[in-house]
């Protein structure tokens, strides 16, 4: 999965910020095995492609509700964020993919990089399982 902005710069976050995740009955990440462990704060080094013209929004992106936004955007030289955290900045944000009902919280930490798109989704390089989703 990868995140396709118009946003050329990363974002410092200023507050910690709540986001979240679908993961698997078992909290696994349902793209990449990985099992996640409440509480334990995890980090990884963002990898982002700059001035990239995309011929083909499905290939980089698995949430086709959004795909025409893509699409608008695919001359304007977007970013591509091949590699970090990928997670939701609303529950209902995170309801609209639909396959998956097993929704958790997670918190980005003040001071870690992001990168947004217009339609919700966050990619940061540190991430924090809280839990269940309390709403």
């Amino acid at each position: 999965m990868c995140l396709i902005t118009e946003q050329l710069e990363p974002e410092i976050l200023e507050e910690d910020l709540k986001v979240f995740k679908i993961l698997s009955n078992k909290d696994c990440s349902p793209f990449y095995y990985y099992k996640w462990i409440k509480g334990e704060m995890c980090e990884t080094t963002l990898e982002v492609l700059h001035n990239v013209t995309i011929y083909h929004p499905k290939a980089f992106y698995a949430d086709y509700i959004v795909e025409s936004e893509y699409r608008r955007i695919k001359h304007n030289f977007p970013t591509i964020v091949t590699r970090g955290f990928h997670s939701y900045t609303s529950f209902g944000r995170t309801c609209s993919m639909g396959r998956y009902l097993n929704v958790k919280e997670f918190m980005i930490p003040k001071g870690a990089t992001v990168y947004r798109d217009k339609t919700g989704v966050i990619v940061s390089d540190k991430i924090k399982f809280v839990g269940d989703v309390n709403h």
